[in-house]
């Protein structure tokens, strides 16, 4: 699930994975920068409201989730989430709630953003910022193999 937002403001995309995989569950939730992460641009977009769920869900979820993988790095705030969550746990079920509520909450900070009024200036750079996330989801997304043996390759590079 992703929300690109227009390139007029340096709005985040917001970028939600669960996957739910053969081993386990995949979870990566984050409002993705679309420039350096300054003080301002931190300011003005994470830590009023993302900076405290953060902190919260990081409690709630189980470590495990390994390394964002390098390729994919740069897109992610320090804000984001990422846990695994095996299928074998006892509280799954439980794990999978929070997982849920986790995403709600991260799009609700995230239209709270979009209706607030410290929305600063896009312009060409935030375009080329999309335009790089786009390119990247397209060519390097690491669940394009498990897209192409679920659907099939002409679906999945259609999708």
């Amino acid at each position: 699930f992703v929300i690109f937002p227009e390139p007029s403001s340096d709005l985040p995309i917001l970028g939600a994975d669960l996957v739910t995989l053969p081993g386990g569950d995949l979870i990566a939730l984050d409002l993705q920068p679309v420039r350096k992460a300054t003080d301002d641009y931190l300011e003005r977009y994470y830590r009023s409201r993302l900076k405290g769920l953060h902190e919260r869900y990081q409690g709630l979820l189980p470590a495990g989730g390994g390394e964002i993988p390098e390729a994919a790095a740069a897109f992610f705030s320090p804000y984001h989430l990422f846990a695994r969550l095996p299928h074998d746990a006892p509280d799954l079920a439980e794990q999978r709630e929070t997982c849920r509520q986790a995403f709600m909450d991260y799009l609700d900070a995230y239209l709270d953003l979009v209706t607030g009024k410290r929305l600063g200036e896009g312009g060409e750079g935030v375009r080329q910022a999309h335009l790089a996330y786009s390119r990247y989801r397209f060519e390097k997304d690491p669940a394009r193999g498990m897209l192409k043996r679920l659907f099939g390759e002409e679906y999945t590079e259609r999708l």
